[in-house]
């Protein structure tokens, strides 16, 4: 009994940290130019940005009770749509053991 009910506690912390971030947002968000070297330029925009998808994986890791293989298989589920371009000689992947998106060489 005390083991499953160490369980449920285990389970339900995890919610709480994932779940807050996993929610679409009721309207768009006004469409702004940039140019890849000028989101490469601002490493703020680059975090927020990795954070975005971080969580759009989270929420196909939490659905599909799996985290996928690649980050082009959030494209192709839908869960990114219009993904932003990585800074120059750089791409996104997807860290399994962290379930975080990530920056990788090409």
């Amino acid at each position: 009994m005390r083991t499953a009910l160490n369980q449920i506690r285990k389970v339900a912390a995890l919610l709480l940290l994932l779940l807050p971030g996993c929610s679409k947002p009721a309207s768009p968000a006004p469409a702004t130019q940039s140019t890849p070297a000028a989101e490469a330029a601002n490493p703020a925009d680059m975090t927020a940005t990795l954070a975005t998808l971080t969580q759009a994986l989270r929420k196909y890791s939490i659905e599909n009770k799996r985290v996928p293989a690649t980050f082009e298989e959030l494209i192709t589920a839908g869960y990114v749509s219009n993904p932003p371009p990585a800074p120059p000689g750089q791409k996104f992947a997807v860290n399994p053991k962290g379930v975080q998106v990530i920056l990788v060489k090409q």
